[in-house]
């Protein structure tokens, strides 16, 4: 039953998808805030934008 419900929402796109797994934190420097490395991205650097902290 659960097999058919995740097939159904992938073939209607709506499946989550692949999260993103921290791998590194880079501290605060200066005026810049922490940045995370992210697994598969390399040493591409990252911010934390939490849904509620730009509001």
């Amino acid at each position: 039953v659960l097999d058919d419900h995740v097939l159904a929402l992938e073939e209607a796109g709506t499946a989550k998808g692949e999260e993103s797994i921290v791998v590194s934190v880079k501290p605060a420097e200066d005026d810049r805030g922490p940045r995370f490395l992210l697994k598969g991205e390399g040493l591409q650097e990252f911010i934390r934008m939490n849904s509620n902290s730009y509001l």
